[in-house]
């Protein structure tokens, strides 16, 4: 005989996928929304042989990006620096056993946020013709104030509750109020990369990448405490 002191995952096969997806929504809270925002990473790198050299010819590249981003139609507020970095760039010299510098290399991070997700394989192209190095996206999300997750977590509450009167009829007591209630929600995005081989030049034509956005599952979790009365 095997105890069982608890359970982390299971897999099920269904023969009915409607009904039993339904099942799971009433049970754990889960819906499927369209995602109303995207965002992707775009980078900017640049070397030279000096660390001032290496940021002076960066943020000149980098500014190109941005100009091209306003120019595709992109906000200032949806475009936000995410990182500005500059380092050595170093090797180990077997010879001499040192570590020794080839130059230095600045990188700028810049995430641009999308609510129309019609335009992102356009922006996506017209960035690295304008000279970016890596663009990384997209990431999909769910805006803040889309009704998907306060719908998740009222079925999840409701649920916890359904359950916890079903516990206190058991044992012969009365449900009370809820004491403490901790939730955690959760999206589940899914990102794709993509790294320049080669720079490509500024008259250069880049054909746009396919971008499909699927439905989001959004999960809601809840714990909640209950006060019993007897």
């Amino acid at each position: 005989m095997i105890e069982t002191h608890g359970l982390n995952h299971i897999s099920l096969s269904v023969r009915d996928p409607e009904r039993s997806l339904a099942f799971y929504q009433r049970l754990f809270g889960v819906r499927e929304y369209h995602r109303d925002e995207a965002s992707i990473q775009v980078s900017v790198e640049n070397d030279a042989a000096t660390a001032a050299e290496a940021l002076d010819a960066n943020s000149k590249d980098t500014q190109k990006v941005l100009d091209r981003l306003k120019a595709e139609g992109i906000a200032d507020k949806a475009i936000e620096t995410a990182n500005v970095v500059v380092y050595p760039n170093r090797y180990y010299d077997q010879q001499s056993g040192q570590e020794k510098t080839t130059g230095y290399r600045a990188q700028n991070t810049v995430t641009v946020t999308f609510d129309d997700l019609s335009v992102i394989g356009d922006v996506f192209a017209a960035v690295i013709e304008a000279g970016a190095d890596n663009v990384y996206g997209p990431s999909w999300q769910l805006s803040e104030d889309n009704a998907a997750v306060a719908t998740a977590l009222t079925l999840a509450i409701a649920n916890a509750r359904s359950k916890a009167e079903a516990l206190a009829a058991d044992q012969g007591v009365q449900l009370g109020e809820a004491l403490i209630i901790n939730e955690s929600s959760v999206s589940q995005p899914y990102p794709m990369f993509d790294e320049r081989a080669a720079k490509a030049g500024a008259d250069s034509s880049v054909t746009p990448p396919p971008i499909n956005p699927q439905n989001m599952e959004v999960i809601a979790s809840v714990t909640v405490t209950y006060r019993m009365n007897r």
